[in-house]
């Protein structure tokens, strides 16, 4: 069997890998899952850079439509009316900064645990003992993406080479990304 940390193969009987130490658990059929010698269950499938990439490139898409509609022809029609051209051009920004947040925060603490693109690919948010994520922590994740975002991306790329492709907003909301079972 191979440890999903660590990566070294150990004998099929093991009930902790011999490189890392942590207790190796398998369930007939599903895949492996690891829990850590402390008693902390963790998801052994997470889910990586690329498949990360594609659906964040899916919710782009379709938040960017959403936002399109919502910041420029909500003010045009609302111009029309009799509320000044400045206040409709402030609400359609308003609205505009907060449709990305509650569609990734209500999507991810939903019973789905994904945004669209995620379902699409495969992949659920939960936190790191695999359980649902909370609609704060969901929240937390969200704009913890303005700090992956800042550092030159490097936030998201930590994805890529984190052992539990962990991205900084998952980090700094204690979530995992990983493949649904």
């Amino acid at each position: 069997m191979c440890c999903q940390r660590c990566g070294r193969e150990n004998d099929e009987q093991a009930q902790q890998c011999q490189g890392c130490g942590i207790a190796l658990k398998t369930t007939l059929g599903q895949r492996p899952s690891m829990q850590h010698s402390m008693g902390t269950p963790a998801v052994a499938a997470y889910a990586g850079f690329w498949r990360r990439c594609a659906a964040a490139c899916i919710d782009g898409i379709l938040i960017n439509i959403v936002v399109f509609f919502v910041y420029f022809i909500v003010p045009f029609f609302m111009s029309l009316s009799a509320i000044k051209i400045s206040n409709a051009e402030g609400l359609g920004f308003i609205i505009g900064m907060l449709t990305p947040w509650m569609y990734f925060a209500t999507m991810e603490s939903s019973s789905k645990q994904a945004t669209l693109g995620k379902m699409a690919l495969g992949i659920i948010v939960t936190d790191t003992e695999g359980k649902k994520v909370s609609f704060d922590k969901a929240t937390a994740r969200h704009f913890g993406k303005v700090f992956s975002a800042v550092i030159l991306c490097m936030g998201f790329i930590m994805a890529g080479v984190t052992a539990r492709k962990q991205a900084l907003h998952d980090s700094m909301a204690c979530c995992v990304v990983v493949l649904k079972m």
